[in-house]
């Protein structure tokens, strides 16, 4: 079973609403991933309600480039964050393929997850 690093937004404007509709998203790539048959790694879903600790954004970042590395693959959701490209850049580094995906989808019905195509397609390349 491959293991697959889901990278993307997460803070965007630091709103709750922002923070939640980016972890939904990465929710739905973390479900299909298993639906197709790999062990995602959600580090949206592993974080959330974390904030108001005392772990920082580079204790996060730092524990997140770890699990980059013991990756198969990383799918890399659209959107500007400055902590998914450095994981992507660290994929790329360490030569683990990367699927950027394209278009912004908010709560896609799994039935019709615009990017299930592109994401079993990356799958059989791993």
């Amino acid at each position: 079973m491959r293991v697959i690093y889901v990278s993307g937004p997460l803070t965007g404007d630091g709103t709750r609403q922002v923070v939640w509709e980016n972890t939904m998203r990465a929710r739905e790539i973390a479900i299909l991933l298993w639906e197709l048959g790999a062990a995602p790694i959600c580090p949206h879903l592993n974080t959330l309600f974390m904030d108001g600790t005392s772990i920082n954004y580079e204790k996060f970042i730092e524990g997140d480039k770890e699990l980059v590395k013991r990756s198969d693959g990383v799918v890399r959701l659209p959107g500007e964050s400055e902590g998914a490209d450095i994981e992507t850049e660290l994929a790329a580094a360490l030569k683990i393929p990367v699927l950027f995906l394209k278009h912004s989808f908010i709560l896609a019905s799994l039935t019709s997850n615009p990017w299930q195509d592109q994401v079993r397609e990356f799958l059989k390349t791993l």
